[in-house]
């Protein structure tokens, strides 16, 4: 083809213009592809950023949220009841969620500040066994439902009261049992226990029969973890991780998140579940039997007995609630521990209402550990006191909130 044939076709560009057709100037091109090495660092730089961002939020998150590990050093090896506080022993702990707190044992290994040797004269004296929620598990000292009360009693009876704390932690209802001869060995004018839900939770009816026999001895430190497989290893560090601690503290703030989770638990819910399963029937018909010998040992020795349902996060959830889901009541647990109560002649402190009466009292519990914080102490201690001082309680019948008459002085 010569140049003359060339002009005449044009050059496409020119004919575009004259036909007035817009020009394109797009030059296709096969796509591009990432350098092999892209395809390595982008991918890792990904996992490393979202590392970073687990590390600070566990770093910051046990920062602001520490807690002692390695649980109480004043624990030590018992032969009847698995482990004691070793006496005259103090030691500091802290809850994620709560303050340090100091922890100081007396001559007899009891969380309590009077001692445990010869009752005063004049004074009356209260034995307190139990779990946890007995001892006061990481609230100070002077805000513990126990120690309030004997503040308040001391006031209102108008000379001194105090309360033997026998309470340790994981003490479960077989445990109780095994300190009634300890309880009365104090000569007390009144004995209390303590029972929760969790409590109830852990009892093996199985074992009641051979309630007598002494309980495994635990070592004082918490053994070193056993090899776990790798998948353990993950979930562990999941369920120990103090950022999802922190997480769910706030989370579980708001009831109704709450109490939908944890009635997915199953066989741990069902307490709040009417009516109860086959194995919460079990484990309270074993308690019904495991009070009535308790009963029996404080009435052969004279000494009024009372029990008092410690609430549990979940009940007081529930409480909180605008509306129950279906079949769920709080008060099923309690109400049969209050019938079960007065077939053994055991006076029943109800201390759930102080908590129905109070608006949002679920936030005064630690949210993930469970147990009742120190402002929420109160909310037993008050109801205790006031049940306690109707003229049930021989000991403490002339106790009144009445301040003492004073005499006026005329002279002037």
């Amino acid at each position: 083809m010569n140049a003359t044939h060339l002009g005449e076709i044009g050059n496409p560009l020119d004919m575009s213009k004259r036909r007035g057709e817009p020009i394109s100037t797009t030059i296709a091109s096969s796509p591009t592809r990432l350098p092999r090495r892209d395809l390595v660092i982008l991918p890792l730089l990904s996992i490393l950023t979202i590392a970073f961002l687990l590390v600070s939020s566990e770093v910051a998150a046990r920062h602001f949220f520490p807690e002692s590990s390695g649980g109480d050093p004043c624990r030590v090896a018992d032969p009847a009841i698995g482990f004691k506080y070793r006496p005259n022993c103090t030691s500091r702990v802290k809850s994620a969620e709560g303050p340090w707190v100091v922890n100081h044992y007396n001559e007899c290994g009891y969380r309590t500040n009077e001692s445990c040797g010869e009752k005063p004269s004049g004074s009356i004296r209260i034995a307190l066994i139990g779990s946890s929620v007995a001892q006061g598990s990481y609230v100070g000292y002077d805000e513990i439902w126990a120690t309030r009360a004997a503040t308040d009693l001391t006031r209102m009876c108008r000379r001194p009261v105090e309360v033997q704390n026998l309470g340790r932690e994981v003490c479960l209802p077989i445990c109780e049992f095994h300190r009634i001869d300890e309880a009365l060995a104090l000569k007390p004018d009144l004995a209390v226990m303590t029972v929760s839900p969790y409590d109830l939770e852990r009892l093996v009816p199985s074992e009641i029969p051979d309630v007598s026999e002494p309980l495994p001895q635990q070592p004082a430190s918490i053994a070193a973890p056993e090899t776990l497989s790798l998948l353990k290893r993950a979930q562990t560090l999941v369920t120990e991780s103090r950022a999802v601690t922190v997480a769910e503290h706030y989370l579980f703030q708001d009831p109704s998140t709450y109490v939908r989770i944890y009635l997915a638990y199953g066989d741990k819910a069902d307490f709040l579940r009417t009516p109860f399963s086959p194995l919460w029937e079990g484990r309270l018909e074993g308690f019904d039997l495991l009070l009535g010998e308790i009963a029996q040992k404080f009435h052969a020795a004279h000494v009024p007995f009372a029990l008092i349902e410690m609430p549990s996060l979940a009940q007081v959830s529930v409480l909180a609630l605008k509306s129950r889901p279906p079949g769920v009541d709080p008060y099923a647990l309690n109400q049969r521990l209050k019938e079960i109560s007065s077939r053994h002649g055991v006076q029943f402190v109800n201390v759930l209402d102080s908590f129905q009466r109070m608006p949002g009292s679920n936030k005064l519990f630690y949210m993930v550990d469970g147990h009742l914080g120190g402002k929420g102490q109160a909310l037993v201690s008050a109801p205790f006191v006031d049940q306690l001082t109707q003229g049930t309680t021989p000991a403490l019948s002339s106790c009144s909130a009445r301040p003492p008459e004073q005499s006026v002085d005329e002279s002037f």
